[in-house]
Formats: C-alpha cells, sequence, structure tokens
C-alpha cells in the first residue's frame, strides 16, 4: 500500500493523504484478527472513510468509522463489506493513527 486517503464527516475536516508507511501498517494491526461478521441488516453508513490505495491510484481495501463499529471491504476481491464491533478505544486509536480528531 502506498498511502491512505482520509475523509472525516464528523468534523467536515477536508480529505488529507497518509503516507506514512508506519501508521498504515499499525492501523491495519489493529483490526487484524478480531470477529469480524456480516451485517445482519443493511449495512450501516459511516461518517469517516479511509482509502487505501497503490501508487497507480486504485482503491485496496475501504475501512468505514462508525459509532460501536468499523466496517472493511476488500476492493481486490469485490468482497461483501464486514463489520467489527469496536470499542470507543479502538475507533480512538484509529481516529488518533489518521489525524482525526475525537468522536463527539
Amino acid at each position: 500500500m502506498a498511502y491512505a486517503t482520509v475523509e472525516d464527516g464528523y468534523t467536515d475536516q477536508s480529505t488529507h493523504v497518509v503516507r506514512q508507511h508506519l501508521v498504515i501498517e499499525r492501523a491495519l494491526e489493529l483490526i487484524q484478527h478480531r470477529q469480524w461478521h456480516a451485517a445482519s441488516t443493511t449495512y450501516p453508513t459511516g461518517e469517516t472513510s479511509v482509502a487505501f490505495q497503490a501508487r497507480d491510484g486504485r482503491v485496496l481495501c475501504m475501512l468505514w468509522f462508525g459509532p460501536g463499529w468499523v466496517g472493511a471491504a476488500s476492493r481486490l476481491d469485490r468482497s461483501e463489506p464486514l463489520l467489527l464491533d469496536a470499542d470507543k478505544e479502538l475507533r480512538g486509536e484509529l481516529r488518533r493513527l489518521f489525524g482525526l480528531r475525537p468522536e463527539h
């Protein structure tokens, strides 16, 4: 992954790009090996999104943050989006890594 594009609807921040490889690696480590599951109803709409992109701009995978959850989807295999029940600490750490203000 070359970079991550971050959009934050909570604070109306403009889109920004994260290029620090260690930041991206740490974020991915935080969400690996967790209990992801399919949405039991309509997939929720997140306020914040992170698009992990290749050097050529292709989106490889997406993360969305919402109240009490993190969502993810691979764009490589067009998999169905999955949800992770995420506590405030995990969501806060992800927001901090991507340079976002804390949730309200």
